[in-house]
């Protein structure tokens, strides 16, 4: 489990000019913005076994997700500061493709809108965005 964390950790967090340039999220027509999640087939975080799938269609706010935890803060990877703790999110499908393939044998990428972003910055040279709150795209 301490290695698993570590996989999913920040690296660094992005300066202003990064998050004007690199972490523009797409939106659907509705305005909502999209994000891209590893998942397993059962829908839950392969990073941690905490045993929850996300439901679909339906706002989760990632203390629900993560219920033993009680951690609230992360340390960076890379630097001595910290960050909350939320939904890892990749901005880009690709990214999110090229990560998993790294670490996982069996994944699912899936497409999620979020909310609630409480930080940006780098995993694994990746932009990727930390939130509170995310739905499951059918």
């Amino acid at each position: 489990m301490e290695g698993e964390e570590e996989i999913m950790c920040l690296d660094r967090p992005a300066s202003k000019i990064e998050q004007k340039k690199y972490f523009k999220a797409e939106h659907d027509k509705k305005g909502r913005n999209i994000a891209y999640k590893i998942m397993d087939k059962d829908l839950k975080n392969p990073f941690q076994s905490n045993g929850v799938s996300l439901p679909l269609s339906r706002w989760t706010n990632e203390k629900k997700y993560r219920p033993r935890s009680k951690t609230s803060v992360l340390r960076y990877g890379s630097i001595s500061k910290n960050y909350k703790t939320g939904f890892h999110l990749f901005l880009k499908e690709d990214d999110a493709y090229r990560f998993a393939s790294s670490y996982l044998r069996n994944y699912l990428v899936k497409k999620v809108y979020f909310r609630k972003v409480v930080c940006k910055g780098y995993q694994h040279r990746n932009p990727v965005i930390i939130c509170k709150e995310i739905c499951l795209a059918k």
